[in-house]
């Protein structure tokens, strides 16, 4: 599964932001419709936002090929 370009890009700093602001789901800012689809992005979301207040800069790559390798890059090494 390849996902969008946008989730790989700093771009979705601006629907984190969005999400907190609007109190919803980050899936619903982007009008996800796939119930899994949504899951995984909000996930990606959390991630991403979770390593902000870690004060840790999220590093974004322009392709994943899968859910797997983009949550690879969040592991803790």
């Amino acid at each position: 599964m390849l996902l969008n370009p946008f989730v790989a890009s700093s771009r979705i700093l601006s629907v984190i932001r969005m999400s907190q602001m609007y109190a919803c789901k980050p899936s619903e800012i982007v009008n996800i419709q796939d119930e899994y689809e949504a899951f995984c992005f909000n996930e990606a979301c959390a991630l991403i936002k979770a390593n902000i207040e870690e004060e840790k800069q999220p590093k974004f790559r322009k392709k994943y090929g899968s859910f797997k390798s983009m949550y690879r890059s969040f592991e803790r090494r």
